[in-house]
Order: structure tokens, then sequence, then C-alpha cells
């Protein structure tokens, strides 16, 4: 066992079992075999079985290799045959294997390796315990609840890791009318988006239903990225397990306009590379050309107080320190964490980027110990958390990860939750 499956918590599901065709135009392969959602090191939706005619003993096998289309019942999807042995195929799915027969009124979807959000009182056979969320936006009405073997999944997840399914989901038209799942994308990706902002690495659900009334009307899995379970220290303030609606809203919003929308991917891409495996060095040249992409299009773009040519014409630490001042960004945390940890800098931008410099230009070095490139990594996610969270008008506690206490709970009570460094007491 590779701790990536345990008992009836573990997301693997067989989607199909029975007889499938593959067809790329030139080959039609008659199968008899199983679709699975599968949860091992990584998630893919594979399939095997058996070819169920003579093709194979007429065409070479290393030719029937490649990508078709799949038909396994209602099911539709596009598929990639890596390996043949003998009549038997071993392939996967490239992007989502699905079906729709008419519209839906309302979705569900099983979230894989959500934090324990649900702030709200979930009341079932006989159990009451936090762990529902609600959430607006536009004309839908999103719902989450934590599963109600939470306890046991999470013990379970920080103990072998891998993956597990920790929330369901519904999402309905708060007009009760129907929807396709063409519609439902939208509000959902903005979703998985949002949530993998507050846990610092990927969430997409392992399986989504639509239903009309009570008939099952589509079905969808699909072939993302999840990230394997890690407690990850990001900004998020675990304690009171909010959703927070309202950074939902403007989380949303933000990404809908111009000169946002195009560096979505980017900007929160390089946000979930800080908490990977990758070296520190990797993190921290990451980290400062996430600040300097920020500080070009909030600067020049959006709020345009400077020019393309005054912007070109600072230096990187001009430039990052312009950006703190024009979004209210108080630095005090920093001074006293470089003050607390005996760094030989007295301004922390002008450290990252010298340390960030010596990692890229061999000719310009700080002395690269561990000290100074975990001090400048932490440095650097807590300036990218606060620039993001600004343009979000975020305005609650965050988890400061600079904090000499690392206890969460309020700064007043001796914990590591302060109140945005924007916001005016």
């Amino acid at each position: 066992m590779n701790g990536y499956f345990f008992g009836e918590f573990n997301p693997t599901a067989i989607i199909y079992d029975g007889f499938f065709t593959l067809n790329n135009g030139t080959n039609t392969l008659k199968i008899k075999g199983t679709i699975v959602n599968s949860f091992s090191y990584i998630y893919e939706i594979k399939f095997t079985g058996e070819i169920i005619d003579d093709i194979y003993n007429n065409i070479l096998n290393s030719q029937l290799l490649g990508k078709y289309t799949l038909q396994a019942g209602n099911f539709v999807g596009e598929g990639y045959l890596y390996r043949i042995c003998g009549n038997i195929v071993f392939g996967k799915i490239l992007r989502e294997i699905q079906y729709e027969l008419k519209e839906m009124n309302k979705l569900t979807f099983s979230l894989v390796n959500l934090i324990p959000i649900g702030d709200k009182v979930i009341e079932e056979e006989r159990r009451t315990y936090l762990g529902f969320s609600s959430l607006l936006f536009d004309d839908w009405s999103i719902e989450l609840e934590k599963k109600i073997d939470y306890k046991q999944i999470y013990e379970e997840l920080e103990t072998h890791k891998g993956f597990a399914n920790t929330h369901i989901g519904k999402l309905t038209n708060k007009n009760n009318e129907n929807f396709t799942y063409k519609d439902a994308k939208v509000i959902l990706n903005k979703l998985y988006s949002y949530l993998s902002f507050i846990c610092g690495r990927r969430i997409f659900p392992c399986e989504i239903k639509g239903y009309n009334n009570l008939e099952l009307v589509f079905s969808s899995y699909e072939n993302k990225l999840i990230d394997t379970w890690s407690t990850l220290n990001t900004w998020y303030p675990k304690n009171k397990k909010e959703i927070f609606p309202e950074l939902f809203q403007n989380f949303s919003l933000l990404w809908e306009r111009e000169p946002w929308k195009r560096s979505k991917n980017l900007l929160l891409g390089t946000y979930f590379e800080c908490f990977s495996h990758v070296t520190l060095e990797n993190r921290i040249t990451n980290i400062q050309i996430a600040l300097e992409l920020i500080s070009k299009l909030y600067l020049v773009d959006d709020m345009k107080e400077l020019s393309n040519r005054k912007f070109k014409g600072k230096d990187t630490t001009e430039k990052l320190e312009h950006l703190f001042i024009s979004m209210g960004i108080n630095l005090d945390s920093l001074f006293d964490y470089i003050k607390r940890k005996n760094l030989d800098t007295d301004n922390p931008v002008e450290f990252l980027v010298k340390v960030r410099n010596s990692i890229v230009h061999p000719k310009k070095k700080v002395m690269l110990s561990y000290e100074n490139l975990s001090c400048a990594y932490h440095i650097g996610i807590w300036m990218l958390e606060m620039c993001v969270l600004r343009l979000l008008n975020y305005s609650g506690r965050y988890n400061n990860r600079l904090s000499k206490n690392k206890w969460h709970g309020d700064v007043e009570n001796g914990g590591s939750y302060y109140n945005v460094p924007w916001l005016k007491l």
C-alpha cells in the first residue's frame, strides 16, 4: 500500500464497466473493460480491457497506439492508448469523460483534499457539527458540506497523505431555472480557483453529477491536476473555518477584468509553486517575477500611476517599494522580521531582490546560506500574499508567516493572526 488508498474515503471509483469502443478514423477497437477514476501518486482517469475482435492480429500493436474518441455507453471522451500487451489495452482519458442527457436543476460535486472549512452547523444522522458554507454569485447558489466522517478522513490524510473526498458541493440557480453544464462550468471554475487560493494547492472535484429533480441526467469525470494532501502555512486563518463569501466575490471579479484577466494563470500558478517541493532558489525567483508582474499591471496598466517609460526607468527595488506605498501595505512586519533574524540589511525589499539576483547572476553575490534563502522566501511569499489580498480588498485577519508566535489565534492573545497591514483601526 502506497498511502494513497484508505478505505471508504478514497475517491478512486469505477466509472464504467462493460463494452466500449475506440475510434481514430482509421481503426475501431471494440473493447470489454473498465474506466477507473484512479488516484495514485497523481490523479488520472484510466481505462483497460480486452480487444474482442481480431484487429490486433492484422495490425502491428505499435500502429494502434495514439489518440482515440472513446464511446462507453452514454459517456464520450478523448482517450490515449499508450500500451498494448497481446489483446489487452491500457490507456487514459485526456480531458474528461461525460454524458449529458438534458438540462438539470441541481448539480453536485465531490471535492478532493479541501481543508476543513465550514463555519455553519450541519445536522445529519443525529449528529451536529460545523462544516457548512454557502456562497452566492450572480444567479448561482453554491453550498459546501464537510463529510460526516470528517474527523476520520482528516486523521487518515494527516497520517497517509494522498487523496480523499472531503466535501460535497451543490450548485443551483437562484431562480430555480434549468441550466446546462456549459453554463455551470463558468462558476465552478471560479470556485475551484478560489478554494485553491485558500489552500495553497490545486483543488478540483473527482466526480460531478447533474439532476433534473431526482433523475440523473449528467455525469462528468475531469482529468484535472489535483495536488496530494499537505497542510500548508498560507495566509488563510484556519481557526474559524470561514469561506469568506465577499472575498470569493472579489476574487472572481478581479480575474474577469483587464489587465488581471490575462495574468490569472501565471500569478495563481506561481503562488501554488511557492508551496511545492522545488528548491528555495526556484521559489524565490518565481516570487520576484510575480511581484514585478503585479507592479507593472497595477502601477502602469490598472491605476496608471506610472508611464511605461517611468516604470522601466526604476530598478526592481524601487518598483516594489512604489507598489507597496501605492497599495497602502505597511511593511512593519517585514522590518520586525529582519531585525529578529539579525539579517545584514535594513531594507527587506532590497534584501529579497539581492538574494534573487545572487541566484540568477553569479557576479552579484549575497551569501546564499540556507538562512538567507529561507528568510528571502518568507519575505517574498508574505509580499505576494499581501499584494493579492490587497487587490481583493480583503479586510480581515490573516495568518502572518513572519510572526514570532506560530499559534493559530489572534495576535492579541499571542497568536499569528494579524489584521491586514492596510486596515486602519
